[in-house]
């Protein structure tokens, strides 16, 4: 068993359970012992141990789901919230086997927050007390997240290491966005409490740019070709939530349109990298990792908020530089001859600029989207 497990367990003591709480918790655990009697096991096995006995009562819950599971979507101010927060997110964080795994939690957790901000605020039922609570367990994770991408550099990891940089600030990029664009659904506090949100998130994102993660890896080469693989993978599974996920027609044309880019922006990258640039084709690769996280984190809060208030949520996003990165993309693909890629750019991007003389191969980097969204609620048709 993980040493620190009840280490874990004793920290971010923000969150505990109310009286409440604990008497819903107790009444299901009693409830499943009485219904899924274990014969031929003494408890004194348990007792007996240098255990503390709240400890192996979590652990039940847990494993029998009785409690856990009424929880795993619960929001602030409902009966389990308590158990969510206090139980089942610090458990999950516990058992997490290693310091990357621990930290993938972590921002799962950030989303959650996030999530339950946007849902909250459709309710009408966001706080400012929630709000604050919210962000400064926000901060916490995302400090705790980019150290351990730190260290996973400082080890060798910088697949680990990128990954998860890219990872966090994706996720609070898109959120920062959407919390700004969810703010002009209202006139309340509940603008002024999304609001307060996106500034914290955009205050903890501007954070991590000020925090290099230690480069350590030597050959370009081999990275490339693991973004790559990172990379097919999220557009695959931005692809299979277009493919089962009730959305809203126009947010499905919307993200149709946005995976085409996405996939168009891929292919040059193959190009450019064919030709030997590799600088210039992971830096692409790191920005198109970026957008498919943006497209998934964006879906995924259009379907919880659905899910959680019977609302549609319409989304419409775009992407792109003021047309600087697209219309790079396409001057790149002219020159080659693919007149059908800047056909397709033209139709999935914003306008190109004809006029500008771009060379990505005397480019550094390239440059990131700073997009524009909008994110409407109405009734469900």
């Amino acid at each position: 068993m993980n040493p620190n497990i009840f280490t874990e367990l004793k920290k971010d003591s923000s969150y505990s359970l109310t009286a409440s709480e604990r008497a819903s918790m107790r009444t299901a655990l009693v409830h499943h012992m009485h219904n899924n009697p274990v014969r031929g096991v003494s408890w004194l096995v348990f007792i007996s141990r240098p255990m503390h006995i709240t400890a192996v009562i979590l652990m039940v819950c847990i494993s029998s789901g009785s409690v856990s599971f009424a929880a795993g979507n619960a929001l602030p101010g409902e009966a389990l919230y308590g158990v969510k927060v206090g139980m089942n997110e610090r458990i999950e964080l516990a058992f997490a086997p290693s310091p990357d795994a621990k930290a993938q939690v972590r921002v799962r957790h950030i989303e959650e927050r996030l999530r339950e901000v946007e849902v909250l605020a459709v309710e009408g039922a966001l706080t400012d007390s929630f709000a604050r609570k919210a962000t400064q367990s926000i901060a916490e994770h995302a400090s705790a997240v980019r150290d351990t991408a730190k260290e996973l550099a400082l080890e060798g990891d910088t697949f680990g290491a990128e990954g998860l940089g890219i990872r966090i600030d994706a996720t609070l990029v898109a959120h920062g966005e959407l919390l700004e664009a969810h703010a002009e659904n209202f006139e309340d506090e509940q603008r002024e409490a999304l609001l307060a949100v996106r500034d914290v998130v955009r205050e903890v994102e501007q954070e991590g740019l000020e925090t290099a993660i230690p480069q350590t890896l030597n050959s370009e080469t081999v990275y490339t070709d693991v973004a790559y693989a990172r990379v097919v993978e999220h557009l695959s599974t931005l692809e299979r939530r277009l493919e089962k996920e009730p959305l809203a027609k126009e947010t499905q044309e919307e993200f149709i349109n946005e995976l085409a880019r996405l996939r168009t922006e891929l292919e040059f990258g193959e190009v450019s990298l064919a030709e030997g640039d590799v600088v210039q084709t992971r830096a692409l690769y790191e920005r198109i990792e970026k957008d498919a996280y943006r497209a998934l984190t964006l879906l995924a809060s259009a379907k919880n908020i659905a899910e959680e208030t019977d609302k549609e949520v319409v989304i419409v996003l775009v992407s792109g530089t003021d047309g600087f990165a697209s219309s790079a993309v396409a001057a790149r693909m002219s020159k080659a001859g693919d007149e059908e890629g800047v056909t397709a750019m033209r139709m999935t991007a914003p306008p190109v600029d004809e006029s500008m003389n771009i060379s990505f191969m005397s480019s550094e980097s390239v440059p990131e989207p700073q997009s524009k969204l909008e994110f409407r609620i109405r009734e469900a048709e």
